[in-house]
């Protein structure tokens, strides 16, 4: 419930949950940092913020509470403390008040609690190890076999992948020794080839007159 004495929005949740849409029905601007008019509870922007600017239908009856309040004899609100104030941090460690003017509540919607501003994330308040408020246990169970599928799947493709690539490898050395293989034996003709021309050269009968450049050399 709202705190007459303040006439702040308060909000809940992290920064991703702050803003509002401009109540006034030619606006309906989005504002981060929304106004709330105390006399006619209504949500507006920075420029639709007083009762003037949004023609408050209710004008006047905030400032009316007040003074009422004032003139009270018992006007003063106490301090929230750990004996008039229930909420406080969900972390065993934390005696933090939340849901106040100065610490407003962070839920997590993991484990379904409530943390001040230093334990709102989930690494801070070890969620993965907390049994979620509320929760069935078949809940949780079905979760948890969700998990291991999932895992399961994660490690069959990472086997098939890892299978698929030395299949890849295994081919292409393959390949690799055939043209080897092929190269040398190209390469063993063409120089026994050339020997035999070489021993022709040498072993041939010709006339002499002819130039060896013009020779021309064939097997009997």
């Amino acid at each position: 419930m709202a705190d007459p004495n303040h006439s702040y929005t308060e909000m809940k949740g992290d920064v991703e949950a702050i803003g509002a849409h401009c109540q006034m029905e030619y606006c309906h601007v989005l504002d981060f940092l929304p106004f709330k008019c105390q006399s006619c509870e209504g949500t507006f922007c920075l420029d639709h913020r007083t009762e003037t600017a949004h023609k408050c239908p209710q004008e006047g009856a905030w400032s009316r509470r007040r003074a009422a309040l004032n003139n009270s004899p018992s006007t003063t609100l106490p301090k929230p403390s750990l004996y008039t104030h229930d909420q406080q941090c969900a972390e065993l460690s934390c005696k933090t008040l939340i849901n106040t003017s100065r610490m407003p509540a962070n839920h997590c919607t993991t484990c379904n609690r409530s943390y001040c501003l230093k334990h709102r994330m989930q690494e801070d308040h070890d969620c993965k190890n907390l049994k979620p408020l509320g929760a069935r246990p078949s809940m949780l169970n079905a979760q948890r076999d969700r998990g291991l599928s999932a895992l399961a799947k994660l490690k069959e493709w990472s086997a098939n992948k890892r299978a698929e690539d030395a299949k890849k490898r295994s081919s292409s050395s393959r390949s690799g020794g055939l043209f080897s293989s092929l190269s040398k034996r190209t390469t063993s003709a063409a120089s026994a080839a050339q020997n035999e021309l070489n021993t022709l050269k040498r072993t041939a009968k010709g006339e002499a007159s002819i130039p060896v450049e013009k020779r021309v050399y064939l097997y009997v």
